[in-house]
């Protein structure tokens, strides 16, 4: 019996050395992957973008830079908009005279149909 109890227990030592090393290697790939994974999402826009140094480092620059930006698109709609409302505004005198000329043509037309009854 002893020669077989040696043959299990190289068989189960064989065993738990291959599952060891096929768990190391698969282990070894799924951290290559991530890291991989990692060091592309590093790459993105917001990860290269520099980190403030200090507690106000380049804070109130951007903050009146922005401020400034949003104000000139403001101002630069404002103007286009305001264009917008006086074509609109043209546009609407323009048939308001016409609309009276045909109400002056309709009452002229009237006073004559009157005249000849």
């Amino acid at each position: 019996m002893l020669p077989l109890a040696d043959n299990q227990l190289l068989t189960s030592l064989m065993l738990l050395a291959g599952s060891a090393m096929l768990t190391f290697f698969l282990l070894r790939r799924n951290f290559r992957y991530f890291k991989r994974n990692r060091a592309s999402q590093d790459s993105s826009p917001i990860a290269k973008q520099p980190r403030p140094t200090g507690e106000w480092s380049g804070a109130y620059k951007d903050s009146s830079a922005m401020i400034d930006r949003q104000m000139v698109e403001l101002h630069n709609s404002g103007r286009e908009l305001k264009a917008q409302l006086d074509n609109k505004i043209v546009v609407l005198q323009e048939l308001c005279a016409k609309s009276q000329r045909q109400i002056d043509r309709m009452e002229e037309l009237l006073r004559e149909i009157d005249a000849k009854r």
